[in-house]
């Protein structure tokens, strides 16, 4: 590679991790307005013990509003918390080359066969209509398609754009709300999910949010949330700070708190069910998917996933996302993000981040 395109190689780099830390930055700001916990600075012995730790591995000025964030919230002080900016910024980029092309939930099955997912009943791709054995339709033999299914449906973008996800009554369907979402999205039956991942919020669809990591030649879970939509809703509205999250053990067992983006704790159910002592039916198996599916994307060191369990118990994939995780909320319900991992990760990192840039994003 020449030095000039090297050099504009790291430019444009350089260019998109600025304007990446400033949205995160803001998004920090933004969250700590609207949060109800009293946020104080943290001593000068809890900063030099951050700095120390950062600093020994090559990363100085690392932003501590995070970590002080976090304590704030938890009363759990951590030098191992990674910071959301530092996270996306730096160590993102180097483990996970992915793209929206990759994580398209039209593709998921063919992406990850043997994996049990929500099937599609109707696709579409760059504005053709395509049913479940890859017929294309018009626009107007969709809507009878999908209205002579008789049942009560679920539209979403494919691609994390357009008008969010909405359901759609038996019957329903016209071309009308099929034009809200233009192109790249797909329409699926609804999922009737065990009863007792619906005690949490009977009307939400209630998930595990799982972060797999593929480091060393296997796939460590690096942590577990269950996130729980609002009353009223049909999905699980954690990330808005009107429903909650609560923090999964290897066990599947849940721990004692849950919380909302902004710091809000919780002890129970809306119903007083209490958190403590439930054991998660679903979630050995859905960590044994995980370790599963991620070989088969073993390109992508990190992925988040997300899967509900249906009434039967089996576990079910909604989808899977490569690029930004909120890590934020999974180490307010469980520490640092990378736990026991931490110092071997940053490790890893710093020698990956002496390489040349194109060699590791």
């Amino acid at each position: 590679m020449s030095k000039m395109k090297r050099a504009i190689e790291k430019f444009q780099i350089d260019i998109k991790m600025k304007r990446l830390d400033l949205h995160f930055k803001r998004e920090l700001e933004n969250v700590r307005e609207k949060s109800p916990v009293e946020v104080k600075s943290l001593d000068s012995s809890q900063l030099k013990q951050i700095n120390d730790f950062y600093n020994g591995f090559g990363f100085h000025g690392v932003d501590t509003r995070w970590h002080e964030y976090l304590y704030a919230v938890t009363g759990r002080h951590s030098v191992n918390y990674i910071p959301e900016n530092f996270y996306h910024c730096t160590i993102e980029p180097l483990y996970t080359r992915g793209s929206v092309d990759l994580e398209d939930k039209s593709i998921m099955s063919r992406m990850l066969p043997g994996i049990r997912m929500v099937s599609n009943v109707l696709i579409n791709t760059n504005g053709v209509f395509f049913d479940e054995h890859d017929d294309v339709l018009s626009t107007d033999e969709a809507v009878r398609y999908l209205n002579n299914l008789g049942c009560n449906l679920i539209i979403k973008p494919s691609r994390e754009t357009g008008g969010g996800v909405r359901l759609v009554n038996a019957g329903g369907f016209n071309t009308a709300i099929l034009d809200v979402y233009k192109k790249d999205y797909i329409i699926q039956k609804c999922i009737a999910q065990h009863p007792q991942y619906k005690e949490f919020n009977p009307s939400s669809v209630n998930t595990e949010k799982i972060i797999s990591m593929f480091f060393n030649g296997e796939v460590h879970i690096l942590t577990s949330i269950l996130r729980v939509g609002a009353p009223g809703s049909h999905t699980d509205t954690a990330s808005t700070g009107k429903g909650y999250t609560v923090g999964i053990g290897l066990n599947g067992q849940l721990n004692k708190e849950g919380y909302n983006i902004y710091g809000e704790r919780r002890t129970s159910t809306s119903s007083g069910r209490m958190f403590e002592n439930v054991v998660l039916c679903g979630h050995d198996e859905i960590c044994s998917q995980i370790k599963k599916a991620h070989k088969m994307l073993s390109r992508f060191g990190i992925i988040s996933w997300d899967f509900a369990v249906d009434e039967n118990g089996e576990p079910i994939l909604i989808e899977y996302n490569l690029n930004y995780p909120d890590v934020m909320i999974y180490q307010m319900n469980n520490g640092p993000l990378f736990g026991d991992l931490t110092q071997t990760v940053l490790e890893d990192v710093r020698e990956k981040l002496c390489r040349e840039p194109s060699e590791v994003r």
